[in-house]
């Protein structure tokens, strides 16, 4: 079956990262990991790193396949940020 993508064009990638950043924010707080006035900062990598984590574990307990969904979101943030991102360069640092 085909994948279809429906991009909403009044979304913005700028609504995109900030609709991240609420759901990481949610994250670090339940996870506890918060800088001292309650931000991410300096933590924002780490609690990337953990929620990956954690949604490998669930795609495990689900029977998903993490590699797959990595793929797709590389696709579909091709697309948004019309060559113009700096992710998925496949590049480590």
């Amino acid at each position: 079956m085909a994948e279809k993508v429906l991009f909403d064009v009044e979304i913005t990638n700028q609504h995109r990262s900030d609709a991240a950043e609420k759901a990481l924010l949610s994250f670090a707080q339940d996870s506890g990991e918060l800088d001292h006035d309650g931000a991410l900062g300096e933590l924002s990598e780490q609690n990337i790193t953990d929620l990956l984590v954690d949604l490998a574990h669930y795609c495990d307990r689900q029977g998903l396949s993490l590699q797959r969904c990595l793929a797709k979101a590389e696709r579909h943030y091709r697309e948004e940020a019309n060559k113009l991102g700096k992710q998925f360069s496949h590049k480590t640092s």
